[in-house]
Parts: structure tokens; C-alpha cells; sequence
């Protein structure tokens, strides 16, 4: 497909080349641990899951594509999440499986800032965060009816929260800002049944 260059300008004729003003690049840094946790306290089990993750990111590019300082973008991102579970669970054997809950999400997302060059003359800065929370407590039964069948039942109760800030400067001036934050819970629920017909057959 022939190509045609912005403003006028040649497009480089290497089918995988660029004819840019800037050297473009995409770097990004990424660490993340988790840990588990298994306690036995005869004839319960306590289970501790942690995880946390921080993601890094430097991307430099040219909009335009050409050798005109027409708009250059130079990008700073960051994304970190932490989380927390925390399970009580029932005795190995018992004729009744059950577990109980907590869990805990923290996120955090933005620009770190971005930088936009207009032209010769004119940088915008963009920045911005969004930050969301989340907890949840939850249980499940799972009961025998009969050597085949069982019963499931559980039920999730959730509080959401998020929060988003932003603003963008024009060569040092605030032209625009934002900022919003809204919260949402919700009681959910599960039901289930399952029998298995044989050791390779189960229908739920």
C-alpha cells in the first residue's frame, strides 16, 4: 500500500522504517511478590494470601510520524496493586466444607506525568491517578444429600470505592482539571447442585 508523509514530508522508503525526529521507545519495569500462607489450628486451617505489584513504564513517540516537530509524546506511567485474603477454612474429612473470608484491593494507576510537545513552542503536562479499594467478606457450605449429591451455597458482600483526579497544564498554566469519586456495595450469592453419575461423570 503506498504510503504518503504527514505535511507533505517523504515517508522513509524501508517498508519497517520510521523517518521521525525522535527515537522512539517502550520501556517498562515490572516487581511483583505474593506470599501464601497455610496454619494448621487442629481441627481448623488459616490461609494468608499477599500480593503486591508495581509496574513501571517509559514510552517516547512521535504522533506524526515525520521529521516535523508536530507532536511528540513522552509518556510516564504507573500501575501498583496490593492485595490481602484471608481464608478460615473447615476441618479436613468433615461431612460439611465450608470457608469463611476476608479480602482487601488497593490499585493505584496514572500518569507520572505525560508530557505532549505541540510544535516548537507549546508543552502540555498530564496528570493523573486512579485509585481504587475494594473489600469483601465472604462464605460458602458445600453439604452432601446422599453418597452423590451435593449442595452448594455462598454469599459475597462487596464495597467498592474509586476515585479519579487529573489535570492538564499548557506550558506551565492550568487549562483543565478533574475529580470525581463514587462507591458502590453489593450483597451477591451463589446456588448450586451437583451429582456425579461415576468416577469421569459429574453434572452441576
Amino acid at each position: 500500500v503506498p504510503r504518503t508523509g504527514a505535511a507533505g514530508q517523504t515517508p522513509d522508503p524501508g517498508f519497517f522504517n520510521v523517518n521521525s525526529d525522535v527515537d522512539s521507545k517502550n520501556k517498562s519495569k515490572l516487581e511483583a511478590v505474593s506470599l501464601k500462607i497455610d496454619q494448621d489450628f487442629d481441627p481448623l486451617t488459616v490461609t494468608s494470601i499477599t500480593a503486591y505489584r508495581n509496574l513501571r513504564n517509559t514510552v517516547l513517540y512521535d504522533s506524526d510520524a515525520s521529521p516535523l516537530r508536530s507532536v511528540v509524546g513522552d509518556f510516564k506511567g504507573f500501575h501498583e496493586t496490593f492485595t490481602q485474603e484471608v481464608q478460615l477454612k473447615s476441618p479436613a474429612g468433615s461431612r460439611i466444607n465450608w470457608i469463611l473470608g476476608g479480602f482487601y484491593f488497593h490499585n493505584k494507576t496514572g500518569f507520572d506525568p505525560q508530557l505532549v510537545f505541540i510544535g516548537a513552542s507549546t508543552v502540555q503536562t498530564l496528570d493523573s491517578a486512579q485509585t481504587s479499594t475494594s473489600l469483601a467478606a465472604f462464605g460458602q457450605a458445600t453439604m452432601p444429600l446422599g453418597d452423590s449429591t451435593n449442595i452448594t451455597a455462598g454469599l459475597r458482600y462487596t464495597w467498592d470505592k474509586r476515585r479519579i483526579e487529573g489535570e492538564t497544564l499548557t506550558n506551565g498554566a492550568l487549562t483543565r482539571s478533574a475529580r470525581d469519586k463514587d462507591s458502590w456495595r453489593k450483597l451477591t450469592w451463589r446456588l448450586s447442585i451437583d451429582h456425579r453419575f461415576s468416577d469421569e461423570l459429574m453434572v452441576y
